[in-house]
């Protein structure tokens, strides 16, 4: 019989610890870690990651309308919207961070930065 870690007393602490502890070790390596996460993927999917978490719920109806015709055939139907929702959430994600979140965190990082000039306590000596 197989025990779910839910069912573990004090398993979702361990686990949190556990990653806690996993994020430090990673941010203090300078090792083989450090050089296998600043290759050019995950530093691409780090870019992405919000748009990613966005695009999840948009993703899931698209990739379920998707497999839909395949509905009958549950290792099918699993399969293909397993794929249609991986393609569309990297997709959805991509457009989303490229047209979407860097464009509008630029246009508010440059309208913050000009009211902060405008209201700066050395603006009113100028």
């Amino acid at each position: 019989a197989t025990i779910a870690l839910a069912a573990v007393p004090g398993a979702d602490i361990a686990v949190i610890v556990a990653l806690a502890a996993l994020l430090l070790a990673c941010a203090c390596n300078e090792g083989a870690v450090m050089r296998l996460l600043t290759t050019p993927a995950p530093m691409y999917l780090g870019r992405i990651s919000y748009s990613l978490y966005m695009a999840q719920a948009a993703a899931t109806v698209l990739a379920l309308l998707i497999a839909a015709p395949w509905r009958a055939t549950p290792s099918l139907y699993n399969g293909v919207g397993a794929a249609a929702m991986f393609a569309l959430s990297f997709t959805l994600a991509a457009l989303l961070s490229r047209y979407v979140e860097y464009p509008a965190r630029d246009l508010l990082r440059g309208r913050l930065s000009t009211y902060a000039g405008r209201h700066s306590p050395t603006a009113s000596s100028r």
